[in-house]
């Protein structure tokens, strides 16, 4: 993707050796940003440093069921914040559906992260999609990937007058989240 500019960020700078190491040789690949997603808030949504309204998508890559809570909300706000208007926040990882894990295994997995953190866990789709559209994101994608992940896509629709978008219609192929697509047209 030549044309595509990336900022990679981390909560740890002690990661952005090998940040750079793997871009050394991708032009299109920005110095790495130091950020905590969590101290990004509805009451401080400037938390991260970033220019409002500069960026056209936000990629979290198995970062909420490895975090507290405060991290989802967190994303969340930054994102409405640091995302154009029609921005994607794309979010990668496993979700539970319905308050349940998808498979036994991510039930052991779910288990383990909150055994080693309560904090941590497996997230519900339901209730991180709530959290997105509190803050004017709305999930207009919702799909199943290996590994027993789901790739949800969240787009920045805040009207003018700050309005939340309505997030109640189906939307995706995730059962227990969403209706197939026919049933969206």
């Amino acid at each position: 993707m030549p044309d595509v500019e990336w900022t990679p960020s981390d909560f740890d700078g002690g990661n952005f050796a090998s940040i750079k190491a793997w871009s050394a040789d991708t032009p299109t690949v920005q110095e790495p940003v130091l950020l905590d997603a969590g101290a990004a808030s509805d009451a401080k949504p400037d938390a991260w440093g970033l220019p409002a309204a500069s960026y056209d998508v936000v990629l979290a890559t198995n970062v909420i069921h490895i975090s507290p809570w405060r991290v989802t909300e967190g994303l969340m706000a930054g994102s409405a914040h640091v995302l154009r208007a029609g921005g994607l926040l794309a979010l990668y990882g496993p979700f539970l559906i319905d308050g349940r894990p998808t498979t036994e295994s991510n039930g052991a997995f779910d288990e383990s992260l909150r055994s080693r953190n309560p904090e941590w866990g497996i997230r519900d789709a339901a209730a991180v999609r709530r959290e997105a559209a509190a803050r004017g994101l709305s999930l207009v994608a919702a799909d199943e990937m290996p590994s027993n992940n789901f790739f949800l896509v969240f787009q920045r629709c805040r009207d003018a007058a700050g309005a939340a978008p309505d997030d109640s219609a189906p939307v995706g192929r995730v059962p227990g989240l969403a209706d197939p697509p026919a049933a969206r047209e």
